[in-house]
């Protein structure tokens, strides 16, 4: 039998394919592209910031009937004026152990809330309610349990409306992530932290509505250039409330 030898053609085509996964490793490796290094950083460092200061939030759409409160001799606006000290019950079972409330009414003003078992209660604000209020009762490990004292528990008339569960970015994880960059940024940003490139350096900042503000950022040398994008982001904040505010990375 003859052994047949390789063709100029299956060298050629050979050498064609190799080249050309030699070019494409290249075009999407290669260190030496700042422009693809820049994009890929930021975005990375968005995910990071994401997955480490991302929280679980569970939420209840409650209204209450008012005109349903059982109290003898008072219907429920003239109570609310006259004693501070009454707690709606509501029952909300299969919330995870650990979650605490945090209550507010539609319109944006706190109210008190504690978790007992499946049981939540909520202690109004002062102020005049309407025969039917809608609450929203948000539940998260981020919350500590309101140090509502005992009070007389009405019977209250209330129907959850709807539910839902959303990711957010947690301002008390925020704030502890400055505190570990601005403490020992090299680890922050190494293998244990955020694992970012050597040849890379970063820093964040949320600026929220009321000009508060969580500034993470090192000393930026002269003559070197900055790349940075901002995006709109919905932040727990630690009092209780999501709001939005602006996320901005920045890369040099």
């Amino acid at each position: 039998m003859k052994k047949r030898g390789i063709s100029h053609v299956e060298i050629i085509l050979s050498f064609i394919i190799f080249a050309g996964a030699v070019g494409f490793a290249l075009y999407f490796f290669s260190p030496f592209d700042s422009n693809r290094l820049i994009d890929s950083s930021i975005d990375y460092v968005f995910r990071e910031i994401n997955r480490n200061a991302g929280v679980e939030v569970e939420s209840y759409f409650v209204r209450i009937d008012c005109s349903k409160v059982i109290i003898p001799g008072s219907d429920c606006t003239a109570h609310l004026i006259q004693i501070g000290g009454f707690l709606f019950a509501i029952n909300l079972p299969g919330i995870g152990t650990g979650r605490n409330p945090d209550g507010e009414r539609s319109d944006g003003t706190p109210i008190d809330s504690k978790r007992t078992g499946d049981l939540i209660y909520v202690k109004p604000t002062s102020g005049i309610w309407t025969d039917t209020e809608v609450i929203i009762i948000r539940f998260s490990e981020e919350f500590s349990n309101d140090a509502i004292a005992d009070g007389p528990h009405g019977e209250v008339g209330y129907e959850i409306l709807s539910s839902k569960i959303g990711e957010y970015l947690s301002e008390k994880k925020l704030e502890q992530l400055k505190v570990d960059y601005t403490t020992d940024y090299a680890t922050f940003k190494g293998a244990s932290g955020f694992n970012i490139p050597n040849r890379v350096d970063f820093g964040f900042s949320v600026i929220f509505s009321d000009g508060n503000s969580i500034v993470a950022q090192g000393n930026i040398p002269d003559n070197i250039e900055t790349y940075s994008i901002t995006k709109r982001v919905e932040i727990l904040r630690k009092y209780g409330g999501i709001e939005f505010a602006d996320l901005t990375v920045t890369i040099w």
